[in-house]
């Protein structure tokens, strides 16, 4: 592990203790050592995983960029536990998969985990043992990882969907269309209009033409007591697709 000096761990501690005190978090210096601890033990455990250059960053960043942090390191983050409900969207994404199915006894599948499957992790322990969740992602950090199935490789349309109950995502992209051809599914769809030349100069950055495609295409699968239901995350810009058993 990359060496960190003291002035930069006192730097990073400060940070982290700025950012709790404006989220109106707990911010006692015994909170902030365990934070920092844990993310030592973090990258004890799952630093070697990571690429050289981006095992540098993540030490580098950490407490400097909690206002802005891309996806590997609000992976960390939410796993050592710096965010509240509010701003975690992995613990937001999990309770919505929990809200809309019953995910116990359930073989799940997340599509584009990340390096860490931060969302596979957070079901797992809310499925208690009763079912199972696998994890593909080609950058994954880990071989073993608790209560959670993990495939090291690119999801393609030869996956065989139909072993699996559920399948989530965060902002799978070009995964999407496949993912619509699930049994059930929840995710949350990335900003894109169209996954191919085809398809961006069909919709010429009309989202709204791109989502009214996407749901048609989602529905032309759906079974007549199965439904497509769309709602934005009133904590982000983000908007949730999910096929539901209708009520």
């Amino acid at each position: 592990m990359a060496y960190i000096s003291k002035n930069d761990i006192s730097c990073q501690l400060e940070c982290l203790r700025y950012y709790l005190r404006n989220k109106n978090q707990d911010y006692s210096v015994r909170r902030i050592r365990s934070l920092y601890d844990a993310f030592l033990s973090f990258l004890e455990q799952f630093g070697s995983g990571y690429q050289k250059e981006i095992l540098r960053n993540i030490i580098n960043k950490f407490g400097f960029d909690l206002n802005q942090a891309d996806y590997i390191m609000r992976e960390i983050y939410s796993h050592i536990g710096i965010y509240n409900e509010e701003n975690d969207e992995y613990i937001r994404m999990a309770r919505l998969v929990e809200n809309k199915f019953d995910i116990k006894g359930q073989n799940i599948l997340e599509i584009g985990s990340g390096p860490f499957p931060r969302l596979s992790e957070i079901i797992s322990q809310k499925q208690h043992g009763s079912g199972t969740i696998t994890a593909y992602d080609p950058n994954l950090v880990s071989e073993h990882i608790k209560g959670i199935k993990l495939v090291k490789q690119k999801f393609t349309d030869t996956t065989l969907l139909d072993n699996y109950d559920l399948v989530v995502a965060m902002i799978p992209c070009k995964a999407t269309p496949i993912i619509l051809r699930s049994k059930r599914f929840i995710f949350s769809l990335c900003g894109c209009i169209g996954f191919n030349e085809e398809e961006k100069r069909r919709f010429n950055g009309d989202m709204k033409a791109w989502l009214k495609y996407l749901i048609e295409l989602a529905e032309s699968y759906c079974n007549q007591d199965e439904n497509i239901v769309m709602e934005e995350d009133p904590f982000s810009d983000l908007t949730i697709m999910a096929k539901t058993k209708k009520i």
